[in-house]
C-alpha cells in the first residue's frame, strides 16, 4: 500500500514558510532563469520599489544599473558578478558583499548578500534564491572596533619594541659571559621567543584593522601570476620535507596577467600554503593549480590534510576565527591570515571559496580579475 503525502501538512508547511518570509527583515526573492525577479517577500518590495518599472518586471541587470552595485571598494560591479548571476549558474553563494545606492534614504548602502541556485530533480538549475542584508550597522560596529584596535596596537607597539630591544641585549650579554648560567640561557630566551611573539601578534592585528578600513596599501601594477605562484611554492617546497609542493598550470592558463599588488598576491598564496601545510601534519601532496575562466585568473591550492568541518566553513574567513587542527602549531596565531587574505582578494575585485570534506583535505580557491590591455603591455 503506497502512503500518500499529507495534504494538509504540505499546506501548512507552506503556509509556514509564507509567514517567515514576510515576517523576515532581510530582503528575499526569487530570479527566474532568464534573471527576473518572479517573487519577493514586503522588505524586498520596500527596498526594491524604486527600482522597478511598472512595464516590465525587473531583472538583474537592471537592478544592477539602477542601484549602482559596486564592490566594496567602489568599482562597478558587473551583473554576471553577483551573488544572484552566480547562483543562476549553480554555485551556492555564503556570503558576498557590496554597496548599491538607496534612493529612500538618499545614500550608499552596504549589504551582505547570499545565494543559492533552485534545483530541479535532474540537477538542472531553474532560478535562484537570493538573501540580502542592510550592513550599515555591522560596518558602523567593525568600523568602531578596529579603530580601537588601532589605537591598542600602537600603545602596546612602543613598550613592546623597548623590552625586545633590552632582551636581545641580554642575550648578547649572557652569550658573551665566560661561564654563563645556562638557566640564565634558558629564560632569555623565552622572553625573546615570546616577545617575538606577541609582536608578530600585534603586526596581524594591524593588518586586520588596515584591510577592514580599507586602508590597506594596495600597489597594482602589471603582474603574471604564474611565475608569482611558481616562486612562492617553491620556496615554501623546501620549508618542508613531509610534503610535495606542485605548481600545475591548465591549458590555456600558461601567462594570467592583470594589475595587481604583486606582494598582496604573494602574501595569500603564501597564507595557504602554510595553512595547507599546517593541517596536513602526515604531510602528503599539496597541489597549487592555476586555472582561467573567462576573464578571471583562478587559483586552487589543495591539500589532503585534516579538513574542516562543515559547521566551521561559513565562518572560516571571519577575523578571529581558527580552526582546530592536529598540525602543533595549528593553534597559534590570532585567526587572522584567512580574514586577510579575503579582504586582499576582494579588494582587488576578485572572490575566495573553500572545499573541504574532513578526513580527506581542503581545496582553497580564488580569483582575480584579468585585464588583457595589462597583457598586451607586458607582453
Amino acid at each position: 500500500m503506497k502512503h500518500r503525502p499529507d495534504l494538509r501538512q504540505t499546506r501548512d508547511h507552506t503556509i509556514g514558510l509564507e509567514i517567515i518570509a514576510e515576517r523576515i527583515a532581510d530582503v528575499l526573492f526569487v530570479v527566474a532563469c532568464d534573471g527576473r525577479i518572479t517573487l519577493w517577500n514586503p522588505e524586498a518590495q520596500r527596498r526594491l520599489r524604486h527600482f522597478a518599472d511598472t512595464a516590465a518586471p525587473l531583472n538583474v541587470a537592471d537592478l544592477v544599473a539602477r542601484a549602482r552595485v559596486r564592490h566594496p571598494d567602489g568599482r562597478p560591479m558587473l551583473p554576471e558578478e553577483t551573488a544572484m548571476a552566480r547562483a543562476l549558474r549553480g554555485e551556492r553563494v555564503a556570503v558576498h558583499e557590496g554597496v548599491y545606492y538607496d534612493p529612500g534614504v538618499g545614500r550608499d548602502v552596504p549589504y551582505r548578500v547570499s545565494a543559492i541556485p533552485l534545483l530541479s530533480h535532474c540537477g538542472e538549475v531553474h532560478g535562484a534564491v537570493v538573501s540580502v542584508r542592510d550592513s550599515t550597522e555591522q560596518k558602523d560596529w567593525e568600523r568602531q572596533r578596529e579603530e580601537f584596535l588601532s589605537m591598542v596596537v600602537h600603545d602596546l607597539r612602543n613598550p613592546l619594541t623597548a623590552a625586545l630591544g633590552y632582551a636581545y641585549l641580554l642575550q648578547r650579554g649572557l652569550s658573551r659571559a665566560a661561564r654563563p648560567d645556562p638557566r640564565q640561557i634558558d629564560a632569555i630566551e623565552t622572553i625573546v621567543e615570546q616577545l617575538t611573539r606577541m609582536n608578530a601578534m600585534l603586526g596581524e592585528l594591524r593588518e586586520a584593522a588596515r584591510a577592514e578600513r580599507a586602508l590597506l596599501g594596495l600597489r597594482p601594477q602589471p603582474c603574471d601570476l604564474v611565475p608569482l605562484v611558481r616562486r612562492v611554492a617553491a620556496a615554501h617546497g623546501t620549508a618542508t620535507d613531509r610534503h610535495h609542493v606542485s605548481v600545475e598550470v591548465a591549458p590555456g592558463a600558461e601567462r594570467l596577467v592583470g594589475a595587481w599588488d604583486p606582494c598582496r598576491i604573494e602574501q595569500v598564496v603564501e597564507e595557504l600554503l602554510r595553512n595547507a601545510i599546517t593541517y596536513s601534519p602526515a604531510g602528503g601532496s599539496i597541489q597549487v593549480r592555476l586555472e582561467r575562466a573567462g576573464r578571471e585568473a583562478v587559483v586552487v591550492v589543495s591539500d589532503q590534510g585534516v579538513g574542516i568541518p562543515p559547521e566551521r566553513v561559513p565562518r572560516l574567513f571571519d577575523r578571529y576565527h581558527r580552526v582546530p587542527g592536529a598540525g602543533a602549531h595549528s593553534g597559534e596565531g590570532l585567526g587572522l591570515g584567512l580574514a586577510i587574505g579575503y579582504q586582499i582578494v576582494t579588494r582587488h575585485g576578485g572572490r575566495m571559496w573553500v572545499e573541504s570534506t574532513p578526513g580527506q583535505g581542503s581545496a582553497f580557491s580564488f580569483t582575480l580579475p584579468l585585464d588583457e590591455g595589462t597583457a598586451r603591455s607586458v607582453a
